[in-house]
């Protein structure tokens, strides 16, 4: 499922969610379709987290690479790989 598609089974079942007729005007989302899109909805996320966190982290290594001889560079790539080593486990 494409992220499009995702994005309009979501709504099309949110819509269906709120909808207070009786009986509902839309219709619900098959449950394996919805499933999917949740899925896929997550995944795409999760990406964005990522993303950002790595974004980050890399912004702090350029800080940290900044502040050049204030600290020893091998103490600085050993923090690095600590820090690399916690992310990739998140």
């Amino acid at each position: 499922m494409n992220l499009k598609q995702t994005i309009k089974v979501l709504e099309e079942h949110n819509r269906w969610r709120r909808d207070n007729n009786v009986p509902a005007k839309t219709k619900m989302a098959e449950p394996k379709v919805l499933g999917m899109a949740l899925d896929r909805a997550i995944e795409e996320l999760n990406k964005g987290v990522v993303s950002d966190a790595e974004r980050t982290l890399n912004d702090f290594f350029a800080y940290l690479d900044g502040l050049g001889d204030k600290f020893d560079s091998n103490s600085l790539d050993g923090h690095k790989r600590d820090w690399l080593k916690l992310f990739n486990d998140y």
